[in-house]
């Protein structure tokens, strides 16, 4: 798929997701600006082919990230989290945002939400949204790459 074409489908489909007020949470009035921000970012195709959102810790970058998650409903995503130890709670937060298959690039076990497991093991088989480690991302960027291709990578910190 063209870049292009991801940037205007993405756009398209986060504009519809602000309008219709169907997120599992509330957005606080800053992060709606970051989203909008972000979708004048995509729908600008001279703009660089990577953005970046700086904010303090606590402010809510998951819900923001997340709500980009929920908006690629037709994309394939790769999130990276700096740690192992984050990788289970960013899996926990996103399944509230997405209808998508998870999974995870990490030697944990499967991850659960009140005894039903919501995400497995990626072991390269196609997903909508896959978490990885860093080290992961970077020991294995060609297999990802190859296996998953994703349209969408985002990099929490």
């Amino acid at each position: 798929m063209l870049h292009k074409n991801i940037r205007r489908m993405l756009s398209e489909s986060l504009i519809a997701v602000l309008k219709s007020g169907k997120l599992p949470v509330e957005l606080y009035p800053y992060q709606k600006e970051t989203i909008e921000a972000v979708i004048r970012w995509l729908l600008d195709l001279k703009a660089s082919k990577r953005s970046y959102i700086s904010q303090a810790t606590g402010l809510g970058k998951t819900v923001e990230f997340a709500t980009l998650v929920q908006a690629a409903w037709n994309l394939r995503v790769l999130v990276v989290v700096p740690t192992k130890a984050i990788v289970e709670q960013t899996v926990l937060r996103l399944e509230e945002f997405t209808e998508g298959s998870l999974a995870y690039a990490s030697s944990i076990s499967n991850i659960t939400r009140d005894g039903e497991v919501i995400a497995r093991h990626w072991k390269s088989k196609v997903h909508d949204v896959v978490v990885a480690t860093d080290e992961t991302f970077k020991s294995s960027f060609a297999t990802i790459k190859r296996e998953l291709d994703p349209h969408l990578i985002i990099c929490d910190e």
